[in-house]
């Protein structure tokens, strides 16, 4: 009996041993677990206002303001301005044909909020007329807090690999809290400016950046299936490169102090 409660005691005192001689080596490597900042401080939310200033009589319409929210991404800064990539449909909100021939006088606003609250002025800068490629660049005076600029990825996603969206989806959005949502690549739609993303998605989302694991924009959110959100269509890769190439050089070549003309795709 004597022998083995000895053998017992042994027993537990060598567990304990291991125990504290594991714990400083775990303990390390939770320390050392390095996780990447995530740039909530470039995802922007676009508000598009129609204030109708004057209507037809024995009509339905009627005088006030009508607003669209959707969602952008800070992808350059140059004196003194600052370039926001979103969607088209979130740039020009359109109404219905019968209800725009009711409409004597209207005027359309863009503003952006930023990751502290602030609401500031934004004009289009080129807008894609192409429905299957909806693409829009705005740009604003920088704003006195800093706006961290997206870069684009290097190259396209591959099929499976994990991605992140930052979106404002039925305009939640409580700044600086962003919705981070995450989900999977599943590949281009033949013959289409189209990609599948399985991110969670809702109307406000339009507009956000999809990011790689290296925070990098690989795909723009325009669309969600309606019956089951898990599903959302984004702008492919090189169709997004190609905008933004195109945007930040006629950002950096124009003279932004006066009003410039939408530049159609």
């Amino acid at each position: 009996m004597t022998i083995s409660i000895l053998k017992s005691y042994k027993k537990l005192l060598f567990i304990c041993s291991i125990f504290f001689y594991l714990q400083p080596v775990y303990g390390c490597s939770m320390k050392n677990q390095k996780i990447s900042p995530f740039p909530y401080k470039g995802f922007v939310q676009i508000f598009n206002s129609i204030n109708i200033k004057k209507c037809k009589e024995d009509t339905p319409c009627k005088v006030g303001p009508l607003r669209s929210i959707g969602s952008g991404s800070v992808i350059d800064h140059y004196n003194g301005l600052t370039l926001i990539l979103t969607a088209a449909h979130v740039c020009e909100s359109t109404l219905n044909p019968k209800i725009e021939e009711t409409i004597l006088e209207k005027e359309t606003d863009i503003e952006v909020r930023t990751w502290d609250n602030s609401l500031l002025s934004a004009n289009i800068l080129k807008i894609s007329r192409d429905p299957n490629m909806d693409l829009c660049t705005i740009y604003m005076i920088s704003h006195r807090q800093p706006l961290t600029k997206l870069s684009m990825a290097k190259k396209q996603p591959i099929t499976g690999q994990e991605v992140i969206s930052m979106s404002a989806p039925l305009g939640i959005y409580h700044p600086p809290a962003v919705p981070i949502l995450q989900g999977r690549y599943s590949g281009d739609i033949p013959d289409s400016h189209t990609s599948i993303m399985t991110v969670p998605s809702e109307p406000g989302s339009s507009g956000g950046p999809i990011l790689n694991e290296n925070r990098e924009i690989i795909g723009v959110v325009y669309a969600v299936n309606s019956a089951f959100n898990h599903v959302t269509l984004s702008v492919k890769y090189f169709t997004v490169a190609k905008f933004v190439k195109e945007s930040i050089k006629i950002f950096r070549t124009k003279n932004m102090s006066t009003p410039i003309k939408i530049v159609p795709e």
